[in-house]
């Protein structure tokens, strides 16, 4: 994904994964729902994350906490061949996610204006749902790293 190549999104994304347990696909897909679609529905969103949310719990997460188990506990050399095997599972995994939201989401009707305002109200959402209080200042890095880069999908 193009936006997620951005070092600043990138980094963004994996703070908001540490500090209030989002899964990043799904933030990603906010911003992309909302530069093709537009807002998304409570209905839609709910549902989404109700499909979405075993395959993440049991599988991407769980390759995600081994890998990282992994890198705090092994630094012993034979270890970190496995060490990126796991990463390279847990980049599948995450594109399975995609790809899962993708065909889902293409089923959609476009649902009025698109982009920045959009995705932010999308995220919004999505922060709601998971009763995440976001701090003013991760917001302002969400507006500047990630919204302003919503059209670039």
């Amino acid at each position: 994904m193009q936006l997620y190549a951005h070092e600043e999104v990138k980094q963004l994304c994996i703070t908001l994964q540490d500090c209030y347990e989002i899964n990043v696909n799904i933030i990603l897909w906010c911003c992309w729902f909302a530069s093709v679609q537009g807002e998304c529905s409570k209905e839609l969103l709910s549902s989404i994350l109700a499909d979405n949310k075993p395959w993440h719990a049991q599988v991407t997460c769980q390759l995600r906490q081994a890998r990282q188990w992994l890198r705090n506990n092994h630094q012993h050399e034979l270890v970190q061949p496995f060490r990126q095997q796991l990463l390279q599972l847990e980049i599948t995994s995450e594109a399975f996610e995609q790809e899962q939201l993708y065909q889902r989401s293409m089923k959609q009707n476009q649902s009025g204006s698109t982009g920045r305002s959009a995705a932010r109200s999308n995220m919004q959402m999505y922060f709601n749902q998971l009763h995440a209080t976001v701090s003013e200042a991760h917001w302002q890095f969400i507006e500047l790293n990630l919204l302003t880069r919503v059209n670039e999908f």
